[in-house]
């Protein structure tokens, strides 16, 4: 099996198979001082074990290669996805210092919080979720915890009640990325609260029953 370079960091490759013939180093996280090489979607990268000392699932991930007689080839993640890991790297190897972090979405920050997750970096989890919280907005934070079941984490009830609270009503745009319930639920707990009534508990939301309209 050949090795060659990647020749742009942002270029697309398609996941490796089976029959792949060549693997690609990656251009910023193949390290001529590393040693501890990954593979993940028919690319190379070549670390520093150190990065992984406070992951018992690493470690015990490099313990079995090393039993297994494969110390000298690359480790296969063969579960993982390229962005996710290329994400989780930037983060251990930033471009710049004084806390400048390549990723700058909720999207990417919630790929490095459920990376840390799963493959237990407990103080990395803990930045990447502070992060998420930093620079998603209400919106964000409702949907994101939708769609990847995080509603704790990400603090949607919190969300939602800013949505309600704030003065300006929802967006078209914003209504759109809610979907109908959420938006009309956000709507109904605005009306109460503009009408005096005693706000309902964001914890509770979910119990209100907001009915579709009978056709006349």
């Amino acid at each position: 099996m050949g090795v060659k370079s990647e020749s742009s960091e942002d270029c697309s490759i398609p996941p490796s198979s089976p029959g792949t013939d060549y693997l690609i180093e990656h251009q910023r996280f193949y390290f001529d001082d590393g040693n501890v090489v990954f593979q993940v979607e028919g690319v190379l990268y070549n670390v520093h074990r150190y990065h992984f000392r406070d992951s018992k699932t690493f470690q015990q991930l490099l313990f079995n290669a090393a039993t297994n007689g494969g110390a000298g080839g690359p480790i296969a993640l063969e579960l993982v996805r390229r962005a996710d890991w290329e994400r989780f790297l930037s983060l251990l190897y930033p471009r710049q210092l004084l806390g400048q972090h390549d990723l700058q979405t909720a999207e990417e920050w919630l790929s490095v919080v459920r990376f840390a997750a799963d493959w237990g970096f407990l103080q990395l989890h803990e930045i990447a979720l502070e992060r998420v919280q930093a620079v998603a907005t209400p919106v964000d934070r409702i949907v994101l915890a939708r769609e990847h079941n995080m509603r704790g984490l990400l603090r949607a009830d919190a969300a939602r009640w800013e949505l309600v609270s704030r003065n300006e009503p929802l967006t078209l745009a914003e209504g759109n990325r809610l979907g109908m319930e959420e938006a009309i639920l956000i709507a109904t707990m605005r009306e109460e609260r503009r009408m005096g009534n005693t706000p309902v508990n964001p914890i509770d939301v979910d119990r209100l029953d907001v009915k579709k309209e009978e056709p006349h």
